[in-house]
């Protein structure tokens, strides 16, 4: 075969074994192609573009337990409170009115730290994960007239009521909630609550002649 015609075949047989690789550009072209409203961002901007990821929640008191006792001149009060918190926070909040007289309030079995205002006593303590806090006070007053206990509230608790008559309700101010008693106790975590006399019950006098 003459040396022209060999390169002739040799340019034909490569011309041909192109082809297909060209198709595959083609393709791979029309894949990757952007529609109307898209737009290419390399991995970088694509990370600096995205939200960022909401920081895990702080302190939460999740459950409270109070006992409230009748007294001479008052009521006597211990709580406890179950508190989480999924990084490391400070946790300050208002334990009671200005009223209350504070005996002891303990954080995690030890000598918790109070600080006193005008608008009463406010635990300060670091946290992460579990704590407790436990709290002995006494709050002067007369549950017979009426008396109001401003506390730290709790999504859910218990109250137990000693040395009370029947007489004498529980339920939250400003708390639709209803109070429901089970086993002695009453379930409530309300920030406030209200010890009052329930009103007597009218009387029939029979028919008006």
């Amino acid at each position: 075969m003459p040396p022209c015609s060999a390169c002739l075949l040799a340019l034909l047989f490569a011309g041909t074994a192109l082809e297909p690789s060209t198709d595959k550009a083609a393709l791979v072209d029309e894949v990757v192609a952007l529609g109307p409203g898209e737009v290419e961002l390399d991995g970088a901007r694509w990370r600096a573009l995205r939200p960022e990821e909401p920081p895990p929640p702080g302190p939460l008191v999740l459950r409270r337990e109070l006992r409230i006792e009748r007294v001479p001149g008052g009521v006597e009060l211990e709580g406890r409170w179950w508190i989480s918190s999924a990084r490391k926070a400070w946790f300050a909040n208002g334990l009671l009115g200005p009223d209350a007289h504070v005996h002891e309030v303990r954080w995690n079995g030890r000598e918790a730290t109070v600080w006193s205002g005008a608008q009463g006593p406010t635990v300060v303590e670091s946290i992460e994960g579990e704590a407790r806090l436990e709290l002995r006070a006494f709050v002067p007053g007369n549950p017979e007239g009426g008396l109001d206990l401003a506390l730290l509230g709790a999504p859910r608790g218990t109250v137990e009521l000693v040395g009370f008559g029947d007489e004498v309700t529980l339920s939250g101010v400003d708390d639709p909630r209803p109070v429901v008693v089970h086993d002695g106790r009453r379930s409530t975590g309300a920030s406030g609550l209200r010890l009052a006399v329930r009103p007597p019950a009218a009387r029939d006098r029979g028919p008006i002649t």
